[in-house]
């Protein structure tokens, strides 16, 4: 027997729950083993330790949600609002690097300076989210050490004691968290504890806010040391921590990935046990809503709390109910549903869920119709996530029955006795199981619930008068109806029945019905509508049913195809990176199953996925996007896709990054090499996008594709050598002339033939190739004479390496627009050695005693060893700076002594990472490694552009991170040499850090810096003398024209006018944007 006071004590957690409900600010998206498992059990368990009998009707619980939209009083703020307020900015445009850190610098100052006014603080948060959505994520690098910095300022916002501030700060955390997710981990660890000290907070604006800013944190930023944060509060002594600290648990075992909770899960579980022993009920209810996801998603773990609970905590955990009578099972099963879901009189209204399904007596089911669909029935994926939800029938998790999902052991649930078949007789009410079905898990023991049923109507015909439920009533939509299925196989033969039933519409004789596919409108249409929902979750559920529905290669007509790619459009060109990755696999399967339907959506699609491919550095993105780029360049027809590439090259709109024309040149030389020989050209896309090409060339700003180009050309000369020449003719002769001079470099010689003798056509083909290009360069007067010297290919290094074939993955492992994916796809991860020193450590070793040697001919190695040092530095596995910081930096000072640029560039990127993740280490190295990097840029004769861009990206860095003083004494001797190589670069840094300064640092340090860098406007260089105005101009745009006028005295009248010239058109063009 029960004590009264644990009964007590039971009924006053339950009572409770229906308050909480109310109360409650966390939701948890559901998983596939919530959708059907949770609702059902929530609808079957009624108060425990409390018996009934027959007369008296089954309690109703109300079923639980771990977060809500409504708010507990008035003045609160849930999610909703706070996604509302995410747009609600002004308007700020970011264009450049140099305007978001600006931006990001201003905004410090305000928020960190409490004695202005508070609306200025709240403008500034504002202003924050502004810059997010307003192209600063193009500068991701910027961005995130922007955001670091703003530490201080955001705490000291979140705990301001105006309303206003505080909300306004707990909405721009949560934005950024869904922004920037896992990079700003560390940002998050600092927030964490202000925000969850907010929900104890007497207002209910403050306190609501800082639960939604706890609710994005655990939501979207997934890192360990997380966990032991939220952990610390749940002995608060304040209940409305404790509960949210329960709450917040929920969110992270159902959200997490299980690698992030593996090493956490004992003390999750420790924390969950603490609550359900909470002295408050609320923060009871909510551990037993964490020990509910527990135990979908860790069964064992659960079931060890379970046993370790005592018998009350049991049962307030397991809702054991009493089965009085068969009838009075039915009327609980049935008031516990919806009213759309309960069966009406004589049958009218059919339930869809399989708790009907298990109840129903043999008699329902015609087994020569179940297995004639299932013969149709093609086979299904396993799904994921909410697609299960909307495309699997229901599994019951428990049927009336004390012992929770976890507790059904195989041993129990093979032992249970199968009950006879109930056989119904005409006129019957044939829904009313057996007691003992009711008292046993649905689905533990397939064959009592689906053969004994099914097999009792085989050659049996059916009784006049019985209830036959048609099996259309069952079909429609997959995905608005039914509930998710967990993927046991205790209920594949429920689910396989289901499915054949649902997929097929059958006639209305169903002795001689045969399966006739559908296409399911409405299941389209509900995923369509969940893609482009405002909320991530629906999002991807109804990015995953679109997937399916794709997969299961139905014919979708035209008009639904162009929904399909309006939706996609969309979600291209957000660019949100959490959901790119199904959106690629969307792509791959819809191209290939739909290409004949989407060749006006071609040119548009492309023009997404190269500039994605230009600008994109994730490597779970870059795969997936490779993919799909592949799968679009296999399936399109060759010519539509050369049309759509020549559109979009020569658009006079489009004004794509370098890097995005490097991919699509890259593009477009994969695509021309696959077409076949003597393709026509004679388009006048094709004459237009050439025109640009050589436009591309003559540009200064785009160096670093001017290989890329050269090849694009050479490969058009080589598909169709008539039709280009024609094209050429009508060139100025300058581009006709570097023409020839390019093919007549990469003339293709008989020691390239292939000598394999089944290899003859190719011969044949290069042969014909190399007559056409004989008579190309014997003809090349009639184009007309040279009559400038165009410098298009003098600088070139090794053009010919590139334009050959076998040669083209040196081309993408060189190419500064490839390397993050080179990189992404040749260095495997190396988070296995984070947690283990001693083989970390033998790790490094191997790889610094490859870069000790510095053997020529080991040049491959010793660059995948700084890529792997890089992958590491940029995961976090290296751990172990303590041993291995001098030895990895005394190596790369090595590397930057060797006279290759392939290696310097790895590692000066090396060091880049390494300066960001521990800059305070280089304190004794910080005037050496200066001076290291600049001797490397200077020891080359002339050097290309892809290193002294990635030197001036470390140089900035090193600058931004290394204490003032040290690089101002490191580059006041360096910029007094006139002919010093390094003055150029040592003056680019300069201007860097000028831009970073506040103001009253600059003003400070302005007599140490103004005169040497005015000295430097003598220089005989003019490269020298252009980097000293744009420094003297940044002088003069941070401090104003007045404070730098005494050092410019000596200056000449021209040269003072030049630099006003320059200092109007920044100003001009800073105004205009």
């Amino acid at each position: 027997m029960v004590s009264t006071m644990d009964q007590f004590d039971l009924w006053t957690d339950e009572t409770d729950l229906c308050g909480d409900f109310l109360l409650s600010m966390f939701r948890v998206p559901q998983t596939p083993r919530e959708c059907g498992e949770a609702d059902q059990e929530n609808q079957v368990r009624s108060t425990p330790g409390l018996s009934r009998g027959s007369s008296m009707p089954a309690q109703k619980r109300i079923p639980t949600t771990i977060r809500t939209n409504s708010s507990s009083s008035v003045g609160a703020v849930n999610e909703e609002d706070f996604r509302k307020a995410f747009t609600q900015v002004p308007k700020c445009d970011i264009y450049s690097a140099k305007e978001l850190n600006s931006q990001l610098e201003s905004i410090r100052s305000v928020l960190e300076n409490s004695q202005l006014d508070w609306s200025q603080r709240v403008n500034s948060l504002k202003l924050l989210r502004s810059i997010l959505i307003n192209g600063g994520m193009d500068f991701e690098t910027e961005l995130l050490n922007g955001v670091h910095s703003l530490e201080d300022a955001l705490i000291t916002s979140i705990k301001d004691l105006r309303s206003q501030v505080c909300r306004e700060a707990c909405i721009t955390v949560s934005f950024l968290c869904e922004k920037l997710e896992s990079p700003i981990s560390r940002l998050c660890e600092a927030l964490l504890p202000a925000t969850i000290s907010l929900i104890q907070n007497s207002a209910k604006i403050m306190s609501s806010s800082g639960v939604n800013a706890c609710y994005f944190i655990v939501k979207y930023v997934e890192h360990p040391k997380i966990i032991p944060i939220v952990l610390s509060y749940a002995s608060s002594k304040s209940k409305e921590i404790r509960k949210a600290v329960q709450d917040l648990i929920s969110q992270i075992i159902a959200v997490w990935t299980p690698s992030k909770l593996e090493k956490s899960l004992s003390s999750i579980v420790d924390c969950v046990k603490a609550g359900l022993m909470d002295a408050d009920p609320h923060a009871r209810t909510s551990a037993r809503n964490a020990y509910q996801l527990l135990d979908q998603h860790y069964p064992q773990q659960a079931q060890l709390l379970y046993q370790s609970l005592d018998p009350s905590k049991q049962r307030s955990l397991s809702g054991v109910m009493s089965a009085a009578s068969s009838s009075q099972s039915i009327n609980s099963e049935r008031d516990s549903l919806h009213m759309s879901q309960r069966p009406g009189a004589y049958g009218m209204n059919r339930p869809k869920t399989t708790n009907f399904f298990a109840g129903r007596s043999a008699s329902e089911i015609d087994a020569n119709a179940v297995r004639r669909a299932a013969a149709f029935t093609p086979a299904k994926s396993k799904l994921t996530g909410s697609v299960a939800a909307r495309n699997s029938p229901v599994r019951p998790s428990v049927v009336r029955s004390g012992v929770p999902p976890s507790r059904q052991t195989p041993l129990r649930a093979s032992n249970s006795v199968n009950p006879p078949a109930s056989v119904s007789q005409p006129g019957s009410r044939s829904t009313s199981p057996t007691r003992t079905a009711s008292n046993r898990r649905v689905g533990a023991t397939p064959s009592a619930t689906t053969s004994s049923r099914v097999g009792s109507t085989i050659n049996r015909p059916r009784q006049i008068g019985t209830r036959e439920a048609s099996p259309r009533r069952y079909s429609g939509s997959a995905l608005s109806r039914g509930a998710s299925a967990n993927g046991h196989a205790a209920g594949s033969d429920t689910r396989q029945l289901c499915n054949a039933i649902r997929n097929f519409s059958l006639n209305e004789d169903d002795d001689f019905s045969l399966g006739v596919l559908k296409y399911d409108q409405a299941g389209l249409t509900d995923a369509l509508s969940g893609c482009t929902s405002s909320n991530l979750n629906e999002r991807k559920d109804g990015l995953r049913s679109l997937l399916e529905i794709l997969k299961s290669h139905r014919n979708i007509p035209q008009q639904d195809i162009k929904k399909i790619c309006d939706v996609l459009n969309k979600l291209l060109t957000e660019g949100n990176h959490k959901l790119m990755s199904i959106v690629m696999d969307i792509l791959n399967v819809f191209v290939s199953s739909y290409h004949d339907n989407l060749g006006e959506w071609l040119q548009f699609l492309l023009l997404r996925l190269l500039h994605k491919s230009g600008i994109e550095i994730l490597p779970t993105v870059v795969q997936p996007l490779n993919m799909a780029l592949k799968a679009v360049r296999t399936t399109f027809r060759p010519e539509l896709q050369l049309i759509a590439i020549c559109k979009n090259i020569q658009d006079p709109i489009q004004t794509p990054p370098v890097k995005v024309k490097g991919a699509t040149l890259n593009y477009l030389h994969e695509l021309l090499q696959g077409m076949e020989q003597g393709a026509s050209l004679s388009r006048d896309e094709v004459r237009a996008a050439v025109h640009k090409i050589f436009q591309w060339m003559e540009d200064p700003k785009n160096v670093s594709i001017k290989v890329a180009c050269e090849r694009v050309i050479y490969d058009f000369f080589s598909l169709n050598t008539a039709d280009f020449s024609t094209i050429l003719s009508s060139y100025p002769p300058q581009w006709r002339e570097f023409a020839y001079s390019l093919l007549k470099k990469n003339k293709p010689s008989d020691a390239m033939l292939p000598r394999s003798p089944s290899t003859a056509p190719v011969r044949e083909a290069i042969s014909d190739m190399s007559a056409q290009i004989t008579d190309f360069v014997d003809n090349r007067g009639v184009m007309g004479p040279m009559t400038t010297s165009v410098n298009l290919s003098s600088n070139s290094p090794n053009t010919s390496h590139f334009l050959n074939g076998s040669s083209s993955r040196l081309l993408s492992m060189t190419n500064e627009s490839d390397l993050s994916t080179s990189f992404a796809a040749d260095i495997e991860t190396t988070m296995y050695l984070k947690d283990d020193p001693a083989l970390q450590t033998e790790f490094i070793g191997n790889l610094l005693k490859e870069l000790s040697s510095l053997d020529p001919l080991r040049r491959n190695e010793q660059n995948h060893a700084l890529q792997t040092l890089q992958q590491m530095v940029s995961e976090g596995s290296l751990t172990t700076w303590e041993e291995n910081f001098k030895p990895i930096i005394l190596h790369i000072f090595n590397v930057l002594a060797v006279n290759d640029i392939t290696l310097k560039r790895s590692a000066l990127k090396l060091l880049t990472k390494i300066c960001v993740a521990q800059a305070t280490k280089f304190y004794d190295l910080a005037e050496m490694t200066l001076f290291k990097v600049l001797d490397s840029i200077s020891e080359e004769e002339n050097p290309v552009s892809q290193l002294l861009n990635v030197a001036d990206e470390c140089l900035r860095t090193l600058a931004t991170h290394f204490p003032l003083h040290v690089v101002i004494r490191a580059t006041k001797p360096i910029i007094a040499q006139e002919n010093d190589n390094r003055v150029g670069p040592a003056l680019k840094m300069l201007t860097r850090l000028i831009e970073s300064l506040d103001v009253e640092e600059l003003t400070a340090r302005l007599p140490e810096i103004a005169p040497g860098v005015v000295n430097c406007y003598s220089n005989p260089q003019s490269s020298v003398r252009k980097s000293t105005v744009f420094c003297l101009v940044a002088m003069v745009n941070k401090l104003g024209r007045e404070p730098v006028n005494p050092y410019l005295a000596p200056l000449s009248n021209s040269k003072i006018h030049l630099l006003e010239v320059y200092i109007q058109r920044t100003q001009t063009s800073s105004t205009h944007f």
